[in-house]
C-alpha cells in the first residue's frame, strides 16, 4: 500500500553495541514474527559477498533481512570489504533500486531491486559517510536495554513454538478487510507524523522525519491490531502517539 501511495520506508534499521548488549537476541525475535528461526544462522551476514545481500533482498519480499554482525575488522582489505558492504545495503534499502550488473556477455542482467525490511547488528557505526548513515535508524544498545531474565526466556520459549508468527498472520489477516480504506487513512496519518517530527526534531536531516513518521505509523497500526485483538476501546492509546 506505501509503495502504490509513493511513500515507501525507505531506511534500515541498525542495532549497534558492544558484545552482550542484546543486538543479536533482539533481532533473533524480530526475525521470528516472520520465519521459523533458532538463532543459530542470520540469513546474511557481513562475512559473506555483496552479491548473496542483493540476491536475498529480492528473494525475501515481504519478510525481514537480518544482516549480522558489523564488527572490527581485523585487517585494511577486511575493512574495506565490509565498508562496502555497509554502503551497499545503504543505497539499496534508503534508495529502493538495485545497481545495473551486465551479464559477460554484456547484456543486461535481470533488476532485483530489494524487496524486504531490513534490520543490520553491528559493534560500532560503519564509516560510510553522513549521506550513507541517514539512511539508517541507528539505536545503540546497552547493557541492561534487554534484561537477561524469566522475561526473555519466555518470550524465546514463545518465539520457538510460533506465537510471533501467528501474531504476524493475524495482523495481516485483520489488515485484508481494510484494504479499500487503508490507502487513505495511512496516508493520511503518514503526513500527520511526518509533519509532527518536523516540528519536534529541530535541524535534523531532510531523511529523518519520514523515517520517524514511518516507525510511528508501524506503533500506530500495531497498537489498532492490538485494540481489535484484546477488544480496548481506548482512543487515548492512539492520541498518546
Amino acid at each position: 500500500i506505501l509503495e502504490r501511495l509513493g511513500i515507501p520506508p525507505r531506511f534500515l534499521m541498525y542495532l549497534y553495541g558492544k558484545t552482550g548488549s542484546g543486538k543479536s537476541v533482539t533481532a533473533s525475535l524480530m526475525l521470528n514474527y516472520f520465519a521459523r528461526y533458532d538463532g543459530s544462522n542470520f540469513p546474511a551476514s557481513f562475512a559473506g559477498s555483496i552479491g548473496n545481500l542483493r540476491q536475498c533482498a529480492f528473494t525475501l519480499k515481504d519478510s525481514l533481512l537480518v544482516v549480522d554482525d558489523f564488527f572490527p575488522a581485523t585487517n585494511t582489505q577486511q575493512k574495506h570489504r565490509m565498508q562496502q558492504m555497509a554502503q551497499e545495503l545503504s543505497r539499496m534499502f534508503g534508495d529502493g533500486a538495485s545497481r545495473e550488473i551486465l551479464n559477460a556477455d554484456s547484456t543486461r542482467r535481470e533488476s532485483t531491486p530489494p524487496r524486504s525490511t531490513c534490520l543490520i547488528t553491528g559493534e560500532y557505526l560503519p564509516d560510510i559517510g553522513e549521506s550513507g548513515l541517514q539512511r539508517f535508524y541507528c539505536i545503540h544498545m546497552e547493557g541492561g536495554n534487554v534484561p537477561k531474565d524469566a522475561n526473555l526466556t519466555d518470550v524465546q520459549l514463545k518465539a520457538s513454538k510460533g506465537y510471533l508468527r501467528k501474531c504476524m498472520q493475524g495482523y495481516i489477516q485483520w489488515l485484508i478487510p481494510q484494504l479499500h480504506t487503508l490507502p487513505d487513512q495511512l496516508q493520511e496519518r503518514f503526513v500527520a507524523y511526518r509533519a509532527k517530527a518536523q516540528r519536534e526534531l529541530k535541524g535534523c536531516h531532510d531523511r529523518t522525519p519520514g523515517t520517524v513518521a514511518h516507525l510511528m505509523l508501524g506503533y500506530d497500526m500495531y497498537i489498532r491490531y492490538q485494540q481489535h485483538v484484546l477488544g480496548i476501546d481506548d482512543p487515548d492509546l492512539i492520541a498518546g502517539l
